[in-house]
């Protein structure tokens, strides 16, 4: 969990001309020096004055400082309130990079109480969310949310999408801290959305940070690890360096979990020179604190404390309390690990008094599982047991079933919506291209056709055609039947649209042939489609026999689904009653070709329990078809089994342990996947 300060400057850059915005840090720097040495006028002066302090917060926060002084100094001197606005904004924010909280709630509740009084709502809704960060920042997370409420209401009302997703991300952030990972999420997502769809590549890397956050506590560091490396190259381009230090940690951190220590080592070091150069503390803290979990992975706690200690110097030095509370528990942590458990102690205490101020269900987490190591280690066996079932119950409190299931809805509602908009745009830009040749071929039309001629054209074919209405209606309502499931075929007649639908528990069936490339290469293309077709043609008839819903087939493979698309609670045993009539089928039509000297095919056959949203693909030509892990996890137990067999995930085993004889296959690992649990299926008889 990230717990140094969000760094967001996407907002500011306080009346400059847009050649001037569109220029690197220090481009814009030299620029506005320029137009500061040649300007009389006060006002435009405090405007550059502040600019330049905001430009400098980035890369020097001693020489923005001056210019902000030098700004506030000329506009109380000219009592130009609108001027007073804009300094005591960026006095505030340096305050807020300093880590000096206290005095950045200051100038931002002075800033706000002008902006109030001038009635400029884009700037309330501004001064409201640098307040929600100061806030959040001092691990004062409730007072956040209420600004960052205000905040968003303002920027809605006077349509600032940018903004808009900026107080989305922190949003996402804050509720992380305090363990509300669902809501997180949720509005993790809604920032994304908002980044992509006005091409902010610096938001939408800051954000994506964020979900590859998320995606690395969940355990997919593979993915995590890809997300964070586009990030930087996003924040490269951006110039954001003080971004780019952090998911360097980020990165760091995520490799070291994968146990790739040297290659996390050197992106902590790289994120600590990134920090160095640009004089951020707490990007430096933040890399000290990565390198002394490096050591303490791999049990070197001498190392690990000198690196916790000079972290800790670091966060302090810009009270940086939520990061501070996380690294006095590993500090207690490491002293319980050497045996100085009076030092240890010490330090459990800061950090519950730094936890108990912030209310953050995740270092409250870490503080407990801390005093579980230092009770045992005293002897205190009752202490201990308490406090490892505090640590169980926060811990289960983020990452309970629940929560679980609401974040994988979130990120595959979001993944289908991406889906969807990427299909409307491309048939939107196919149909303007079908409706300008249209009409070419109209006016070339119209210049040889009378309106007499027309309209006894239009009178024959409209007879001719009625009686072929008729039976067309009927004939395409068939075809819409072999295409679609009865229930989303009549609301698309209905309404023109379906809606998808995200269903929590189907069971997803995936198969394959063996060897399928190398005997497509051996095999004329008409003796392959007649197997592929007869083998298929039989899958269908046993799913429409078992009530299983065939999704599609794409090459060689065929993918089915049970539990949709209304839910039910018989799909696991639907599901492995085809498998096992499919494996059938395959096994009788082997002997009769093998027999006849002829090729044949054998299945691998996958099949995994979870949710997915389903939903129709396209404009025209409408497709059936359904997204989520779980459709990804049921190819891979495909991948992972043997030919002639069902290979089933640990959750489908648990619907079914008592109807199908399983066999355990052991923790098996998988691509993306790391290691699942698998079984084969025998029979459909009791478990023994």
């Amino acid at each position: 969990m990230k717990n140094y300060p969000v760094l967001v400057f996407t907002f500011l850059l306080i009346h400059a001309t847009a050649s001037i915005a569109q220029q690197s840090s220090f481009q814009r720097i030299d620029s506005l020096k320029t137009l500061l040495s040649k300007t009389t006028e006060d006002t435009a002066k405090v405007k550059l004055l502040s600019n330049l302090a905001y430009q400098y917060s980035q890369i020097d926060m001693a020489e923005s400082q001056q210019y902000a002084n030098q700004a506030l100094a000329l506009a109380s001197r000219i009592n130009w309130e609108k001027g007073l606005g804009y300094v005591k904004e960026v006095v505030g924010r340096n305050h807020w990079q300093n880590g000096e909280f206290a005095q950045a709630l200051k100038y931002h509740f002075e800033a706000l109480a002008i902006w109030k009084k001038q009635g400029l709502q884009d700037k309330i809704a501004t001064v409201n969310l640098f307040i929600a960060q100061d806030y959040a920042d001092d691990g004062n997370y409730f007072e956040a949310l209420k600004y960052l409420s205000y905040s968003l209401a303002g920027y809605e009302a006077v349509d600032n999408k940018i903004n808009q997703g900026v107080v989305h991300n922190i949003f996402s952030w804050v509720y992380g801290n305090l363990g509300m990972q669902s809501e997180s999420l949720k509005h993790g997502f809604a920032a994304l959305k908002i980044f992509e769809s006005i091409g902010d590549k610096q938001g939408f890397a800051i954000q994506s940070g964020n979900l590859a956050n998320s995606l690395e506590e969940q355990g997919n560091y593979a993915e995590a690890i890809k997300t964070y490396r586009q990030c930087i190259e996003s924040l490269k381009s951006a110039n954001d360096f003080i971004n780019e230090s952090l998911i360097y940690n980020d990165l760091g951190r995520c490799y070291s979990k994968t146990g790739n220590y040297s290659e996390a080592l050197k992106w902590h070091q790289v994120a600590y020179e990134k920090g160095r150069k640009i004089k951020n503390y707490s990007c430096m803290a933040s890399a000290y604190s990565g390198i002394g979990d490096i050591h303490a992975e791999q049990k070197n706690y001498n190392a690990a404390l000198k690196n916790y200690l000079f972290a800790a110097e670091s966060f302090r030095a810009v009270s940086n309390t939520p990061s501070l509370a996380g690294l006095y528990s590993k500090i207690g942590d490491c002293y319980v690990k050497l045996g100085e458990l009076g030092a240890a102690k010490q330090y459990f205490d800061r950090a519950f008094a730094l936890i108990e101020k912030m209310e953050s269900i995740g270092e409250l987490n870490y503080y407990y599982n801390g005093l579980v190591q230092l009770d045992s280690a005293t002897g205190h066996w009752q202490n201990a047991f308490e406090h490892l079932k505090l640590y169980t119950a926060t811990r289960d409190s983020m990452y309970n079933k629940e929560n679980t299931k609401k974040m994988v809805q979130i990120r595959m509602q979001y993944e289908f919506d991406k889906k969807t908009a990427d299909e409307k745009v491309a048939q939107e830009k196919k149909d303007a291209q079908v409706n300008q040749e249209l009409q070419k071929q109209k006016l070339i039309r119209n210049g040889f056709m009378g309106g007499f001629v027309v309209v006894m054209l239009f009178a024959g074919i409209f007879f001719n055609q009625r009686n072929k209405i008729k039976k067309g209606k009927k004939r395409s309502d068939e075809l819409l039947l072999n295409i679609l499931p009865a229930e989303v075929a009549e609301e698309l007649k209905s309404k023109g649209s379906a809606a998808a639908k995200m269903i929590d528990e189907v069971t997803v069936l995936f198969s394959d042939f063996k060897d399928f490339t190398q005997l497509s290469e051996t095999l004329t293309p008409n003796e392959l489609v007649a197997e592929i077709n007869e083998c298929f043609s039989a899958f269908d008839m046993i799913m429409q026999k078992h009530g299983v819903e065939k999704i599609k087939t794409v090459g060689d493979a065929y993918l089915a689904a049970g539990g949709l698309p209304s839910p039910n609670d018989t799909h696991p045993v639907n599901v492995l009653n085809a498998a096992l009539e499919m494996q059938a089928f395959m096994e009788a039509r082997k002997q009769i070709r093998e027999a006849a000297g002829k090729f044949f095919f054998e299945a691998r056959i996958g099949v995994h329990t979870g949710p997915v949203v389903a939903g129709i693909v396209g404009i025209k030509k409408f497709a059936y078809d359904i997204w989520g892990d779980t459709v990804n996890t049921a190819q891979r137990m495909e991948s992972s089994g043997e030919p002639g067999k069902i290979n089933i995930s640990s959750s489908t085993y648990e619907l079914v342990k008592t109807q199908f004889k399983c066999v355990y296959r052991g923790m098996i690992s998988t691509k993306g996947k790391g290691e699942v649990g698998m079984y084969f299926v025998g029979s459909a008889t009791a478990a023994t």
